[in-house]
């Protein structure tokens, strides 16, 4: 994945005193489609100027070949998502609904260390008609696939097993003395790479923190991949009572605990779950918080009453709240 630093180049627009947030009130990355076949940050600024915009719409925009340009730094706040931008890092993918192999594997990598950069969950990387009064198609792609392969990779980079393939990425734990000169000599890359794989303006690093060192194949030297394992079983999980949880996708609100039951009307809705749902109806925001009110087991699935009806927590051994 080749990623072209445009965050400090004349040629990007940008306002004389940029909105500016503090790194720990970024909640979610936003993802988006260009809805264009072609484009890059420069023909899209064009379109940014004639809305009377003084700066884009979007952090970083992958190109059709899988190259990331950055735009702009972390703490600037941009023009992604009305009403959802002071908490979200925007990127987007060039096509519209249709993506090439390396834009998606590059989607997944930027995902990923965003997720790591900003401390979040992968429950918080949400496509831009997942946010609350967001009515579009953006970003024309399945968000639940999405998820589930950020989650896999991420799993994958959790073990000392490196697998092979392009989208592998690899930590160092930054430990009281480390520089990213001497990071870099140790895994055998470069500051500048450090710096834009992990969206640092300079050369501070933080004792305690995590950085991607790596990113695509591991060296040719590198220990073969384990044999493949039978996968684990399931884990019902457990739901109590009087705690507050997250939607993991959009769900549908229903008048009884399992799927023989109906939608809840729209009108029986609390104003708190009218006001995240996906649009005139009664299907809640994936990172929609609810707080359980009952916990209802029915065969090996799990439902959860919440002050505006019923949703699966757990139903066909997946889980949908955590």
């Amino acid at each position: 994945m080749r990623i072209q630093d445009l965050r400090n180049d004349p040629r990007v627009m940008r306002p004389t005193n940029p909105t500016l947030r503090e790194i720990a009130k970024i909640w979610n990355v936003g993802v988006h489609h260009s809805a264009t076949a072609q484009g890059d940050k420069f023909t899209f600024s064009n379109h940014w100027r004639n809305l009377g915009w003084l700066k884009g719409g979007y952090h970083e925009i992958i190109l059709r070949d899988g190259t990331v340009q950055l735009i702009y730094p972390d703490n600037w706040v941009v023009n992604g998502i009305r009403g959802h931008n002071t908490n979200t890092y925007h990127i987007c993918v060039v096509g519209n609904g249709s993506f090439t192999d390396a834009q998606m594997q590059a989607l997944e990598q930027r995902c990923i260390a965003a997720i790591t950069r900003f401390n979040l969950k992968t429950y918080n990387v949400l496509g831009h008609n997942e946010f609350r009064g967001a009515a579009t198609s953006c970003p024309g792609m399945n968000m639940r696939a999405l998820r589930e392969r950020i989650d896999e990779l991420m799993n994958q980079m959790n073990t000392s097993n490196p697998t092979g393939t392009d989208t592998s990425q690899f930590f160092h734990n930054i430990q009281r003395g480390d520089t990213l000169t001497s990071i870099a000599r140790q895994h055998g890359t470069t500051v500048a790479n450090l710096k834009a794989w992990n969206g640092l303006r300079d050369d501070r690093i933080i004792a305690g923190n995590r950085l991607i060192v790596r990113l695509g194949n591991p060296p040719k030297d590198a220990p073969a991949p384990n044999p493949p394992v039978t996968p684990p079983r399931v884990v019902r999980p457990t739901f109590v009572r009087g705690r507050t949880y997250r939607l993991l996708e959009n769900m549908n609100i229903r008048t009884g605990a399992g799927t023989n039951f109906g939608i809840m009307p729209r009108a029986s809705l609390t104003a708190n779950a009218r006001a995240n749902t996906t649009g005139n109806n009664s299907t809640l925001r994936a990172g929609t918080s609810v707080t359980v009110q009952e916990v209802r087991s029915v065969g090996n699935d799990i439902w959860l009453r919440i002050p505006s009806g019923w949703i699966a927590g757990f139903h066909n051994n997946r889980q949908f709240v955590r």
